[in-house]
């Protein structure tokens, strides 16, 4: 007779950890996904997590096979995490989630995890897991001081690429920055045409592929590697057959669903192509492990559901009582940390900005909807103010700090990637009720276009400086300071928010005059902004609050 397969008691303490762990698992993917709410391009990653899931879920037979041999230095790891993870929910309990944020809540997470795994299991439990544990980061978002660079050396790769081949096709082709003009009318190679949304995708799908096909690090660090000219080689197969389409089917099929079923075709190309530079790396898929000597522990076996280091006598009472407490300090930092912004949360009713500035007549201007969709603001106006002739495109865009979390933009940005070059750029104080503002006046050139740019950025009543912009341009964010005042405030909290204003005119001659009437209307404008948003006012008293 055969005797019957019993399933291992399971230690309670054990599944109560593993359980929280779970639930800060799905706090981090629901941070996540607020993110991806705001960054579409980032809405496939839940393909990520679920595959790591995945890797995670069939992991189990070893898991079961392997002997429980617990590493009391797996407590560091798990202590860090359960300390870092409530403090990481404070601050994006008064904040959007920002790339910073969600990274230190998954590495608070991934620690605690790390730590579990080798306290209840030991070292080898932990190597078997490795993967579906470093596979959850590419589900993150890129860190901007990585993003913004990239972004640009790939755009200028699409680009110059493209300038390239489709001369070689019959489509002659002029260039002016990131624009390429056709004859049948102009191709941007905006920021989402460059490449850099398929780079973690594209580098997710090389690991995968790896780890299916059993490689080792060398090989699968040289699929990783050689995925990035990839995405490079897409992307610019992808500008190619835009240009093509628009000179000889029609502008119609570039855009709308037609543009979007060019990005998933490419997608699927370059899945194609990094399958195809695996085989040619080399390597066998891992096999599925069989049964076990003696029948134990075998896929066929109930045995196999439950991994060693959930069986009862392992222990867990530890790591249990660890993350009961970071859940129980998460939840009284999301209290805090809500009630906290609540105070802090300025209003912006730019409607209230007069249309009449002085000799300035405005009007509203309809605002793109990839404007919208790319800057994610609490609220904007774009007005075009005449004067004598003179005209003038004013932009004033809000932010409350919840919702800063796009990739911050910029006139030395954006200029330069629509062919332009910058001649002068200095900063003008403009006097505005009781204080001054430092107003950047930038001059910009195409060929005979001449275009001059007045500009600050501010937080709260802080108006941004030369070193806030450059560290913007690279992190995307004003400095990391606001970590500190959030965690260590003290005194009467300000009401907060970012606020940029931007007035662009075309100027000819030597632009004195057109220069002295648009400073003119930036100090119009700047007075009318404050009185819509006291909270901002430069020079204005801070103890009386917003």
């Amino acid at each position: 007779m055969t005797a019957p397969r019993t399933t291992p008691a399971r230690s309670s303490p054990a599944v109560c950890a593993l359980g929280l762990l779970a639930a800060g698992a799905a706090a981090v993917v629901w941070v996540l996904a607020r993110f991806w709410g705001a960054n579409t391009e980032y809405a496939d990653r839940f393909l990520i997590l679920a595959g790591a899931g995945w890797a995670a879920w069939a992991a189990r037979p070893e898991l079961a096979a392997l002997p429980a041999r617990p590493a009391r230095l797996g407590y560091v790891p798990l202590l860090l995490g359960t300390v870092a993870f409530p403090v990481g929910w404070f601050l994006q309990a008064q904040v959007a989630p920002r790339p910073v944020t969600i990274w230190w809540l998954a590495a608070a997470w991934l620690a605690a995890a790390v730590g579990f795994v080798l306290v209840l299991g030991g070292w080898r439990h932990l190597r078997r897991l490795a993967f579906p544990l470093v596979f959850v980061l590419f589900a993150l978002p890129i860190p901007n001081r990585i993003l913004v660079p990239l972004q640009f050396y790939l755009q200028s790769a699409t680009t110059t690429a493209a300038a390239a081949v489709l001369p070689a096709l019959g489509v002659p082709v002029e260039r002016s920055g990131f624009v390429l003009s056709l004859p049948g009318g102009d191709l941007g190679v905006a920021e989402a045409c460059s490449g850099v949304r398929s780079v973690t995708a594209l580098t997710a799908i090389a690991a995968f592929v790896a780890y299916l096909r059993g490689f080792g690090p060398v090989r699968g660090l040289v699929l990783l590697a050689l995925s990035v000219p990839v995405v490079a080689a897409v992307n610019a197969t992808r500008v190619v057959v835009s240009g093509l389409l628009q000179e000889h089917v029609g502008a119609a099929f570039i855009r709308g669903g037609w543009h979007e079923a060019l990005g998933v075709a490419m997608v699927l190309l370059g899945l194609a192509l990094v399958v195809g530079l695996a085989r040619l790396i080399g390597g066998k898929p891992d096999p599925s492990p069989g049964p076990l000597p003696g029948g134990e522990g075998g896929l066929d076996s109930p045995t196999s559901c439950v991994p060693s280091f959930l069986v009862k006598g392992v222990g867990g009472f530890g790591p249990c009582l660890l993350l009961a407490l970071s859940a129980a300090g998460t939840t009284v930092a999301h209290v805090i940390g809500t009630g906290t912004e609540e105070e802090l949360v300025a209003t912006a009713p730019l409607d209230q900005v007069p249309y009449r500035l002085g000799s300035w007549q405005g009007e509203d201007a309809a605002i793109p909807d990839y404007v919208r969709e790319m800057l994610t603001f609490d609220a904007a106006t774009y007005r075009i103010y005449r004067d004598l002739g003179y005209e003038a495109h004013a932009w004033v865009v809000y932010w409350s700090s919840r919702n800063a979390v796009k990739g911050y933009h910029h006139p030395d940005v954006c200029w330069p990637r629509r062919g332009f070059t910058q001649s002068t750029r200095e900063v003008i104080p403009v006097a505005v009720g009781g204080g001054t503002v430092p107003v950047t006046a930038r001059e910009f050139a195409r060929g005979r276009d001449k275009q001059l740019v007045l500009y600050w950025t501010q937080e709260g009543r802080r108006v941004w400086t030369e070193e806030d912009e450059r560290v913007a341009l690279l992190t995307s964010d004003s400095q990391h300071d606001w970590l500190g005042e959030r965690l260590f405030r003290r005194g009467r909290p300000e009401a907060s928010g970012r606020l940029v204003v931007l007035i662009g005119t075309q100027t000819w001659g030597d632009g004195a005059a057109i220069r002295g009437q648009t400073l003119e209307l930036a100090r119009l404008l700047a007075a009318a902004v404050y009185r819509a948003c006291p909270w901002a006012a430069v020079g204005a008293d801070p103890s009386a609050g917003p």
